[in-house]
């Protein structure tokens, strides 16, 4: 019977030092995930900022649109009294 355990301890030894480099390639392979879940955080935020960004432009844009549309209308409106006065 001593000859079992002992032989069911040796297994048992063996195939914790068979696993070994295989869980310290699984803590690396953890960690590389971790480092890749950071970084993705980090440009979402990135991105979110650009978005907002470029949303902000965006508003600017039209207003200045709004803008020249209204003094395009303006500047015909005037071109227009003026063939009228002198028409």
């Amino acid at each position: 019977m001593a000859n079992t355990d002992e032989l069911s301890t040796a297994l048992a030894d063996a195939i914790s030092h068979a696993l070994n480099p295989i869980d310290r390639r699984m803590v690396r392979i953890e960690q590389r995930i971790e480092g890749v879940e950071h970084h993705m955080r980090s440009v979402e935020q990135r991105l979110s900022t650009v978005q907002q960004r470029i949303a902000s432009v965006q508003d600017r844009l039209d207003n200045l649109q709004m803008r020249l549309d209204n003094a395009t209308r303006g500047l015909a409106r005037i071109q227009g009294d003026r063939e009228h006065q002198t028409g």
